[in-house]
C-alpha cells in the first residue's frame, strides 16, 4: 500500500479517464473496473483517491452545480498525468509491468517526438538487460535447463524490444494517426 494516496497505481488511469471526459465518482469506478480488469479497484479507494487528487489540485469539479459532481483535470493535473506517463513508460522494472501497460494506453498524450524518445530510452535499457541475461546464461557453466527461466526472460525482453521498435516506427510515420495531432 502506498504511503501517499497520490502514489496509488490507480492514479494514472483515473487521470486518464478524466482527461477523456469529466466523470463523477461512480462513473470513474465503473470505467476503471471495465477497462482495467487487471487492477484491483475498490469503491473506497476510488472515492478516497478522488478527494486526494482534488486536494493535490489535479482535478476540480467540472460544474459545481451538477449532482453528482463530475470532475475534470486541471492544468496541473494534465502536467502530472503526462509526467507519470513518461515515468511509467521508462520504468523497466519487471515488478512495474502493470504500470507500463497502463501508461502505454495513454502514450498518445505525448507529442510524437517525446513518445519516440521515451520509448527509445526504454528500448536502450531493455537491450542492456537482454545482453546481461544472455551473458549470464552463457557464463553460468551449468546445463542450460537450469537457466531456462533466464533464457525465457531474455527472449521475452528481445520480443518486447522488437515490438517497441515497430511501434516507434509507426509513431514516426505521419500517416499513423496520433491523438495529440488532432488537438493542434
Amino acid at each position: 500500500m502506498p504511503l501517499r494516496a497520490t502514489d496509488n497505481p490507480l492514479v494514472l488511469p483515473l487521470l486518464g479517464l478524466l482527461l477523456e471526459q469529466p466523470r463523477h465518482q461512480y462513473a470513474l469506478l465503473a470505467a476503471l473496473r471495465e477497462r482495467y480488469q487487471h487492477l484491483r479497484v475498490r469503491t473506497s479507494s476510488v472515492y478516497t483517491l478522488v478527494n486526494s487528487l482534488r486536494d493535490a489540485g489535479w482535478i476540480e469539479p467540472a460544474d459545481a452545480a451538477s449532482t453528482p459532481v463530475a470532475f475534470r483535470l486541471t492544468a496541473d493535473g494534465v502536467a502530472e498525468f503526462r509526467g507519470r506517463v513518461v515515468a511509467d513508460l521508462q520504468d523497466t522494472d519487471p515488478a512495474n509491468a502493470t504500470r507500463f501497460i497502463t501508461a502505454l494506453a495513454y502514450v498518445g498524450i505525448l507529442d510524437r517526438a517525446t513518445a519516440r524518445d521515451t520509448l527509445g530510452g526504454r528500448v536502450g535499457a531493455l537491450r542492456q538487460r537482454a545482453a546481461e541475461l544472455e551473458k549470464a546464461v552463457g557464463a553460468a557453466g551449468i546445463p542450460a535447463v537450469h537457466m531456462i527461466e533466464v533464457a525465457f526472460f531474455a527472449s521475452q525482453t528481445r520480443h518486447d524490444i522488437a515490438w517497441l521498435e515497430r511501434f516507434r516506427n509507426q509513431i514516426a510515420d505521419p500517416g499513423y494517426d496520433w491523438p495529440i495531432d488532432a488537438l493542434t
